[in-house]
């Protein structure tokens, strides 16, 4: 599945060209394009027939968008960081325990 981004390019448009079809900013456009922002459901049709898709294939294709990637790739660092610190909070203990005997 195609990115905003991608979708808009391959209608040949720039961003000032779309932004001005759909009557936003250029800036706002920019962000819904870095996933910074959620555009309202009146936006996400005029996006869809701008750009000749359905919504769903834009905005519900979950696992295609940047957004989902990061979050996944973070979960993972989360994961491995939370592994670490049961490590670390397991030698400490160990340490403490055998100071004490």
């Amino acid at each position: 599945m195609k990115t905003l981004k991608q979708l808009r390019e391959s209608k040949e448009l720039t961003q000032k060209q779309a932004s001005e079809i759909l009557e936003i900013t250029k800036e706002y456009l920019s962000m819904l394009e870095r996933a910074e922002r959620n555009p309202s459901d009146h936006l996400k049709e005029l996006m869809a027939g701008l750009y000749g898709v359905t919504i769903t294939d834009i905005f519900f294709s979950i696992r295609e968008t940047k957004c989902f990637r990061d979050k996944e790739q973070n979960r993972g660092k989360i994961e491995k960081n939370m592994k670490k610190v049961k490590k670390r909070r397991k030698e400490k203990v160990l340490g403490m325990n055998n100071r004490i005997h």
